[in-house]
């Protein structure tokens, strides 16, 4: 959902609009938010220890109230993308504002963290564009050795067949989500599969998707599991108890996968149906 890093990078990437890849998600995103209640409800009433507090109106309302600001950030960003009122780095740059004026009112953010804030900030986009730099001249030596075409050679050896191809990809993806950090893994797989993808007739902003979800499924799996590495930080919770309860949450997201991957009108539809 915007204002995802990942999808901006994949959408720069693979040249295709950062609007239509942020609305392309919104229908998967709803879906999955499904999932995952449905999986909670299920598991809470084999648990009956996990069960929390009995619903309060009042205390929905006031979270509900509570919530409504945050929520203004992903409508001001894609809102101002689609609206034509700036473009997508400049509505990351409103985003962060956004977001920052929201902290301060909330009284989380001291006015002297700001500092800190910009340097860490700093800090972590020489690090990603470090990356992107590596990334681009891998790229280029890969397009130059012709990599694409021999991958996509060996890919239509293996089947012709567009679900088969999309089946070998997830198992890919989802691997290579096991093991590398997920900006890293898009600069190096998108420029890959990409021509691959198209060739078998996959829409660019499906593959997206498709990349972008497979690559989130492994920040909470084993080994590396950004997310489980710091929720067990911040919490102290073992990570190999992390690790075992959101492995709960996998067959849920598994079958979400399957159906980005296998109903491209849950990507596709929305961002025709706007004009995108």
């Amino acid at each position: 959902m915007p204002p995802s890093i990942p999808a901006v990078v994949y959408a720069s990437v693979a040249a295709v609009s950062t609007g239509a890849l942020f609305a392309a998600a919104i229908i998967p995103a709803f879906i999955m938010t499904i999932a995952l209640v449905v999986t909670v409800f299920l598991w809470s009433r084999r648990r009956p220890d996990l069960v929390g507090e009995p619903y309060n109106r009042s205390a929905v309302r006031r979270a509900v109230v509570r919530a409504i600001p945050p929520l203004g950030a992903p409508v001001i960003i894609l809102g101002g993308i689609l609206g034509g009122f700036f473009t997508p780095t400049e509505a990351a740059g409103i985003g962060a504002l956004y977001m920052l004026l929201l902290a301060v009112s909330y009284r989380t953010l001291k006015l002297r963290d700001i500092a800190l804030i910009f340097r860490d900030t700093a800090v972590i986009t020489g690090q990603i564009m470090l990356i992107i730099g590596a990334s681009s001249l891998l790229s280029w030596i890969l397009a130059r050795e012709q990599v694409p075409q021999a991958v996509a050679e060996a890919l239509v050896s293996l089947t012709d067949n567009p679900l088969v191809f999309l089946l070998i990809i997830n198992v890919l993806l989802l691997l290579l989500g096991m093991l590398l950090e997920p900006t890293s893994a898009l600069l190096i797989v998108t420029p890959i599969l990409l021509p691959v993808a198209v060739e078998f007739g996959v829409d660019p902003i499906q593959l997206g998707s498709i990349i972008i979800f497979n690559l989130m499924i492994g920040l909470i799996t084993p080994p590396m599991g950004g997310v489980a590495f710091v929720m067990s930080s911040v919490t102290g919770i073992p990570l190999e108890r992390v690790f075992k309860g959101a492995a709960f949450y996998l067959p849920a997201m598994l079958v979400v996968l399957l159906l980005i991957t296998y109903v491209p009108a849950l990507t596709l539809w929305l961002p025709e149906a706007i004009g995108l």
